[in-house]
């Protein structure tokens, strides 16, 4: 969302206006927007979610093929079922995050 001149100069005047006041108050803020900044960029390039997401997929399906390789033994098995539920909650977490922490 794109703010036009007139807005920016009331909220530039207005962020003046609390540094003179209030400057931890300031500094906090300045440090949210910062961050804020970051995730704003982070979206736009997608780069490291996915290639966490694709190395997390080829991870799990190693485990899958060796868990098959041993042909699904108690304790092969067993990693598989964790490395799924892990792979599972981890995707879930990256969606999480991405969203804001508004659930799934």
């Amino acid at each position: 969302m794109a703010l036009s001149a007139r807005d920016r100069r009331i909220i530039s005047a207005i962020e003046q206006q609390l540094v003179d006041r209030d400057p931890a108050w300031a500094k906090r803020f300045g440090r949210r927007l910062r961050r804020f900044d970051r995730r704003e960029s982070a979206e736009r390039h997608p780069a490291r979610r996915v290639a966490g997401l694709t190395a997390l997929g080829i991870g799990w399906f190693i485990l899958l093929c060796v868990c098959s390789a041993h042909g699904f033994t108690r304790p092969w098995a067993t990693v598989a079922v964790v490395g799924t539920g892990a792979a599972v909650g981890t995707v879930q977490a990256v969606v999480r995050r991405r969203r804001g922490g508004r659930g799934v």
